[in-house]
């Protein structure tokens, strides 16, 4: 699970990040997909909703894939809030897709780390920080 947390961490810095950077208007205010750079008010593009529940299965999936096939039933919770999101008008498609695709990276990247960044249980107590061994 910490893997998860960890994925999910990082996910939302990185659509934070483009959300700052992008500042896409959300089909709500407009019919017009192509309106970017607008301001910092205007936050669609990625979708941060889609990212942090893409980010949070994807380790989950990847690491009992092998033991648990039916684990792949997951990925329905992100299609599930993407599809929302679309259906009332919060973000694009494009937003949605991108923003699976910065979780599933997320998530894959922490799969194959094998070390936390941000929580770990050690015997002594808990430790919360990057962890790195010279």
């Amino acid at each position: 699970m910490w893997k998860s947390t960890d994925a999910l961490v990082i996910s939302t810095v990185v659509t934070g990040a483009l959300k700052y950077a992008t500042t896409r208007v959300r089909p709500s205010k407009t019919d017009n997909p192509n309106q970017w750079f607008t301001g910092v008010e205007n936050d669609s593009f990625p979708s941060g909703h889609v990212s942090s529940v893409t980010a949070l299965v994807t380790p989950i999936i990847l690491e009992y894939r092998n033991d648990t096939p039916w684990i792949f039933t997951l990925a329905a919770i992100p299609l599930y809030e993407a599809g929302g999101r679309v259906k009332v008008q919060a973000h694009w498609q494009t937003d949605v897709l991108t923003g699976m695709a910065v979780g599933i990276i997320a998530g894959y990247c922490e799969y194959r780390f094998d070390s936390p960044i941000i929580f770990y249980v050690l015997p002594e107590g808990i430790y919360a920080g990057l962890k790195y061994r010279f």
